[in-house]
C-alpha cells in the first residue's frame, strides 16, 4: 500500500491534476486535493501556501466506501484496510488521507464519502401525547413502560451517571456505551464499571443528556423541583416525587455520544444494532442532528446505508429548527425569469456553504459576487458553475498555490486571506447537477461588502438552494434580490427512507424553575412549534412524517456542563448527593420530539418487539390527532401530532374488529417472564393457541378451559414466531419474540 500510496501521488504532481477514478464527494475530494497540494516539494518548503488542509496527511479519518458492480470487501481488505458490515454495496473505512489519495484511484472502488458533519437540532408533554396513560395502564392488559426494548442515540454532551440513568437501586441503567471521538472511526466501548467511572465527552455540551432523558430518563423518586399545582401556580417542593422522567423510563440504555461526524453517525447505528441483535432485544435509535446541505432526496450514498439499517431497527430523526430561518429557495426558471440573486448574509465576513441543486442533469450557471450597499454597485463578479475535475479555489493573493484563481477586486472586498471554494459536477446518486460554493471570507478595504449568489437556469429547470452557516439567504430590502424562507428548511439526513422523521408541535407554552418561572410568548398551545423545519422533496414527498411534543420540556441535564457554566442555567429540578448533584432544564426544538417518538417506539415495541418501519408508520399514520392545527397545516405535522395510546392499542389490537367494530371478545396477549406468554380473552369458555415458525410449522400449542391460558416457549429457540388464538367466536393473530 505505501509503494502505491507514493506511486499515485508522485503521478499527480508530476500532472499537476487532483484527478480520482472513484465519485468522491465535496469533503472528500477536498481532502485528496489538499494532500496532494500539501505534500508538494513547494508547499513543504514553504515556497507556496496552500490553503489549509481540514486533515494533516498522517491523521486517520472514516470514510464511507462504494464498490463497482462485481466487486467485494477483498478489494479493501487486500490493501490492508479493515472494512465493517457492507450495506447497500458501502462499508465504512478506516484510513490515512494518505490513504485515501491511493484508494481513490484503486480499481473496484466507485465512491468515497467523507460525509457531512452534523450539529445538534436542538412537563406536559407525556400526558397530552398519551404516555402517562400507558405508563398507568389505562385501557390496557398492562402498565409499558420499555421494558425488554433498548433505546440509543448518537449525540453529544452525554452525562451516563445522572441519577435519571440509574435504576432504583443506583445500578447504571446504560449497559453498553460508546463514544466516538475525531473523524478517524476510533470507538471506545464501556460496559459496567467503566461507565460508572466515566464522566463526559464533552462538558460544554449538555444536547445528548437532555435527548436520552426525553427517550428514557427514569428517575421517578423525591427531589427538590419546581411545578405547576392543580390553580396553576408555581410551587416549589424539596421532596416531591419528580415528574421530569422520559417516555421509556425501564428501557434499558446504549447511547453513543462524541463527534458528530456523518460517517460516526453510521458507526453508532451499527454499534446499537450489532447489540440488539447480540441481546435478543429490539432497538430504538434517535438521532437529534443533522445538516442543511445535500440533495434532500435520500440519494446520499449515507442515507441509503442508514436506510438498510432501518429495515433492522427502529430510527427516529429530528426534522431540524429551520422553521422560521431564510435558508432555502425553490426556484422554476421560466424563458422571462431565468435568473434568481441572493445574499449570503449581511457582511463581507462570510463563514458557511450555498448548496445548488438542479433537478436534472442540466448544468446551472452559477456566480458569485460582491455587492457594495454604500455605492449600490456589483464591485466583484466571478462564474464558477462549470463542471470541473476538482475545486475551483478563488481567494486572496496570500494563497499561492498551483491553480489558484486570484480575481481582480477580490483582496479589498474578501481581504487577501479570503477564499472561496466551488465544486460543480452531475452527483452520481440521483443524476442531478450540483454547485457547492463554500464560503470562508475576511473583510477587505471595502467595509460595505455583502457576498451574492447568482444562478441562472433554462426554462422549466427547477433549482433548490440551501444556506448553511448563520448567514442565510437574504434580500436586504434590495431590487431584484431573493429572501429565502424555511419552505424547504427540512433536515436533508431526515429526508431517507426507513426512518421516521419528526417535528415538533407545542405542548407547552410555560415552564417553572426552581428561582423563577418562563413562557414563550409567540408559541400557542397545539400548533406547531414555529421552529419545527418542514420541506417537500423533489419526489413531492411532504415531510417531517410526524410532530410530536417539542416545547418546554424539561428533561436531564448535564452536571459537568452544569458545573462549568453555573450561571448559564436555571434549572427545574435537582437531586442532590453526596457524590455528585443531577439536574433537570428546559429545551425545547425538533431535538426534543424526535426522542419523545423514539421513546413512544419503544413504549410500542415492548408490545409487539417484532414490529417494523413500515408497520410502526402504517400505526402512526392511522392514529395520529387531527385538529385545527393539523388542518390548517397539514405541511408542517406530516401525518399529524403522535397519540401513543391509541399507537400502542392499535399494536395490542384492542378495541379492533372486523370493519373497524370493537370484538365483544379481546384478546390480550402479555408476555408475564421471559418467552412465558399469557392469553386472556374475558368473555371465551375456551382458549386455543398455536405458536408456528415463519415458516408456518407448528412449534408449540395449549388449549385452556375457561377466559385465560398459558404459552410456555421457554424451550424453543431464539427467533421470531407467529401467534395464532382463537377463544371463541372471536381471533387473533400477531408476531412474538422469543429472547
Amino acid at each position: 500500500m505505501k509503494r502505491t500510496i507514493y506511486t499515485v501521488i508522485s503521478l499527480l504532481l508530476a500532472s499537476g491534476a487532483a484527478f480520482a477514478q472513484a465519485h468522491l464527494d465535496s469533503r472528500a475530494a477536498m481532502l485528496v486535493e489538499s494532500t496532494i497540494e500539501h505534500s508538494t516539494p513547494a508547499a513543504r518548503s514553504g515556497a507556496v501556501q496552500a490553503y489549509p488542509a481540514e486533515f494533516a496527511a498522517g491523521d486517520t479519518v472514516t470514510v464511507l466506501v462504494t464498490l463497482s458492480d462485481g466487486y467485494d470487501e477483498s478489494a479493501l481488505t487486500r490493501l490492508g484496510l479493515n472494512p465493517g458490515p457492507l450495506r447497500a454495496g458501502s462499508t465504512l473505512v478506516s484510513l490515512t488521507p494518505m490513504q485515501l489519495v491511493a484508494l481513490a484511484n484503486e480499481p473496484g472502488i466507485a465512491a468515497i464519502d467523507l460525509g457531512t458533519m452534523n450539529r445538534p437540532m436542538l412537563k406536559e408533554a407525556r400526558s397530552v401525547a398519551g404516555v402517562d396513560a400507558i405508563h398507568e395502564g389505562t385501557g390496557l392488559d398492562r402498565a409499558y413502560t420499555g421494558q425488554g426494548v433498548i433505546c440509543g442515540m448518537m449525540d453529544i454532551g452525554l452525562d451516563p451517571n445522572h441519577q435519571t440513568f440509574l435504576d432504583a437501586d443506583g445500578n447504571q441503567r446504560i449497559r453498553r456505551m460508546w463514544v466516538l471521538t475525531g473523524s478517524n472511526g476510533s470507538i471506545q466501548t464501556f460496559t459496567g464499571a467503566n461507565i460508572t467511572s466515566y464522566t463526559t465527552d464533552d462538558s460544554n455540551e449538555t444536547h445528548g443528556t437532555h435527548v436520552l432523558g426525553i427517550m428514557g430518563g427514569g428517575y421517578r423518586d423525591r427531589l427538590q423541583q419546581a411545578f405547576y399545582n392543580a390553580t396553576g401556580k408555581k410551587q416549589v417542593a424539596s421532596t416531591r416525587k419528580n415528574y421530569y422522567y422520559g417516555v421509556a423510563p425501564d428501557a434499558e440504555l446504549a447511547p453513543c455520544c462524541g463527534t458528530l461526524d456523518g460517517n460516526n453517525i453510521l458507526l453508532a447505528a451499527e454499534n446499537l444494532l450489532a447489540y440488539s441483535k447480540e441481546t435478543g432485544k429490539p432497538a430504538v435509535m434517535n438521532l437529534s442532528l443533522g445538516h442543511s446541505s445535500g440533495p434532500h432526496d435520500g440519494t446520499t450514498r449515507a442515507d441509503r446505508y442508514l436506510a438498510e439499517v432501518g429495515k433492522e431497527m427502529l430510527i427516529t430523526v429530528a426534522a431540524g429548527n429551520e422553521g422560521l430561518e431564510p435558508m432555502s429557495i425553490r426556484k422554476t426558471f421560466t424563458a422571462s425569469d431565468n435568473t434568481v440573486r441572493t445574499f449570503f448574509g449581511s457582511k463581507p465576513t462570510a463563514s458557511g456553504t450555498v448548496d445548488i441543486w438542479s433537478f436534472s442533469d442540466r448544468a446551472l450557471t452559477v456566480t458569485v459576487s460582491a455587492y457594495d450597499t454604500e455605492t449600490k454597485q456589483m464591485v466583484f463578479s466571478h462564474e464558477v458553475s462549470a463542471p470541473t475535475s476538482g475545486t475551483q479555489y478563488v481567494t486572496g493573493t496570500y494563497y499561492t498555490a498551483q491553480g489558484y484563481i486570484h480575481p481582480a477586486n477580490f483582496d479589498e472586498c474578501f481581504g487577501n486571506r479570503g477564499a472561496i471554494l466551488v465544486r460543480a459536477s452531475v452527483d452520481a446518486n440521483n443524476n442531478r447537477y450540483n454547485c457547492t460554493v463554500s464560503f470562508n471570507t475576511q473583510s477587505g478595504s471595502r467595509k460595505t461588502i455583502v457576498p451574492s449568489i447568482t444562478v441562472k437556469g433554462a426554462a422549466g429547470q427547477t433549482a433548490d438552494i440551501y444556506a448553511t452557516g448563520d448567514a442565510g439567504l437574504l434580500s436586504l430590502g434590495v431590487d431584484g434580490y431573493t429572501q429565502g424562507d424555511a419552505s424547504n428548511s427540512i433536515n436533508d439526513m431526515a429526508c431517507g427512507e426507513n426512518i421516521i422523521s419528526v417535528g415538533a408541535f407545542v405542548s407547552s407554552v410555560s415552564w417553572p424553575t426552581i428561582d423563577n418561572e418562563f413562557a414563550y410568548r409567540n408559541h400557542v398551545q397545539g400548533d406547531i412549534a414555529g421552529f419545527s423545519s418542514y420541506g417537500t422533496t423533489p419526489d413531492g414527498r411532504q415531510l417531517p412524517f410526524v410532530a410530536a411534543p417539542g416545547s418546554a420540556i424539561i428533561s436531564s441535564i448535564s452536571t459537568y456542563n452544569y458545573n462549568a457554566s453555573p450561571d448559564n442555567h436555571s434549572v427545574s429540578a435537582v437531586k442532590e448527593s453526596t457524590a455528585r448533584n443531577s439536574y433537570w432544564e428546559e429545551m425545547s426544538g425538533t431535538s426534543m420530539a424526535a426522542p419523545f417518538m423514539g421513546g413512544v417506539l419503544a413504549l410500542w415495541l415492548q408490545a409487539d418487539p417484532t414490529l417494523t418501519v413500515d408497520e410502526v408508520k402504517d400505526i402512526i399514520k392511522e392514529t395520529a390527532v387531527q385538529d385545527e392545527f393539523t388542518r390548517a397545516n397539514p405541511h408542517r405535522f406530516g401525518v399529524g401530532k403522535v397519540d401513543a395510546l391509541a399507537g400502542i392499542k392499535k399494536v395490542l389490537n384492542i378495541g379492533a374488529g372486523v370493519n373497524g367494530v370493537k370484538a365483544e371478545n379481546e384478546i390480550l396477549v402479555n408476555e408475564t417472564a421471559k418467552n412465558v406468554f399469557n392469553i386472556y380473552a374475558p368473555s371465551a369458555e375456551t382458549v386455543l393457541t398455536n405458536l408456528y415458525t415463519v415458516s408456518g410449522a407448528l412449534a408449540a400449542s395449549s388449549e385452556a378451559v375457561g377466559n385465560d391460558a398459558t404459552l410456555d416457549a421457554t424451550s424453543l429457540p431464539a427467533g421470531v414466531y407467529i401467534l395464532s388464538v382463537k377463544a371463541g367466536s372471536a381471533s387473533r393473530t400477531i408476531k412474538i419474540a422469543i429472547r
